[in-house]
């Protein structure tokens, strides 16, 4: 992927975003509540701390004193990443926030994170989602330094090369590991579509900002590490993940008109993540996920996955 410029550089003078507007943060709590409050604690830990910390209880077990937040909210029941952070949009912008700091619960944000997406936003002002450069936890290796997105097909491709060093510079496709948001891109083309429940509403929201006249940048000056299930150096992924981001990327190819390119992309790479299923599974299980993902997606199913896969 070629880095595209941007329209300015950040610099050390560009603090009009650090200025200006109320930052929410919003951490999605589900699994290990040790991840949540380490996620917790980066934040609170950083140069520029959040104006408001929300955390969006989808699991429903953790104890309020047990979380740093300022909220805490319980939905009754998992609604999802994209519904959490929905849920917590809602509340951001009708108290006036600024910016949407989305965080995942299984990462943890370097204590300048905040401050150099936000000194980059402010040289940027038609920056809609900044994204730090994001490693993984066990090695350091670049795990999200851009992405490449074809539009037809869906399929999204992971630069772990920073195409630039020194300065932002835009990418096609933004991960919702650790995406600072502009509220006026927000309150223009709305929220993470919380039908997709969880995976691929970042690629939905990266297409929607793109087609709006939205820029999205990495901050290569921003950092964040990520935990990111991997044997032998290649990502594990379950079954639960390969139903939804099979159906998930069937879902919006049926929406944009492109089902026909994207379904043997997505058969191909079901067949990948079957091929290196690791022991312990339920034999079939990743097979069995890939074909409900596929047989819902075509169908156009949204919405949360079946119970069996939810852990």
């Amino acid at each position: 992927m070629t880095a595209r410029p941007t329209t300015a550089a950040a610099s050390p003078s560009s603090t009009a975003a650090e200025d200006q507007g109320h930052i929410w943060a919003i951490v999605v709590h589900y699994g290990p509540l040790e991840a949540t409050q380490a996620a917790l604690a980066a934040l609170h830990g950083g140069e520029r701390v959040p104006d408001r910390i929300v955390v969006v209880d989808n699991r429903g077990d953790a104890d309020t004193a047990s979380l740093a937040a300022d909220e805490v909210v319980r939905p009754g029941a998992n609604i999802g990443f994209a519904g959490a952070a929905a849920e917590g949009t809602r509340r951001a912008l009708a108290a006036g926030a600024a910016w949407l700091w989305y965080v995942n619960n299984d990462a943890e944000v370097a204590p300048d994170c905040l401050s150099e997406l936000l000194r980059a936003a402010g040289a940027l002002p038609r920056a809609g989602l900044l994204s730090p450069a994001i490693v993984y936890r066990d090695d350091g290796a670049l795990w999200f330094a851009g992405a490449s997105l074809d539009r037809r097909s869906l399929s999204v491709t992971h630069s772990a090369r920073l195409q630039d060093a020194a300065r932002p510079y835009q990418t096609e496709c933004v991960t919702g590991c650790a995406m600072l948001a502009r509220a006026a891109m927000v309150d223009e083309i709305g929220s993470l579509d919380e039908s997709l429940f969880m995976y691929l509403e970042d690629v939905d929201w990266s297409l929607r900002a793109r087609e709006s006249g939205w820029q999205l940048v990495v901050v290569p000056a921003a950092r964040a590490v990520h935990d990111v299930p991997r044997s032998a150096g290649r990502r594990v992924v379950s079954p639960l993940v390969v139903y939804l981001m099979t159906r998930n990327r069937l879902v919006l190819a049926r929406r944009r008109g492109t089902l026909r390119r994207a379904l043997p992309s997505t058969a191909v790479w079901d067949l990948r993540q079957v091929a290196k299923a690791t022991v312990g599974r339920r034999p079939g299980e990743p097979a069995l996920a890939a074909a409900r993902g596929l047989a819902d997606g075509l169908r156009g199913t949204a919405g949360p996955p079946p119970p069996r896969w939810l852990p």
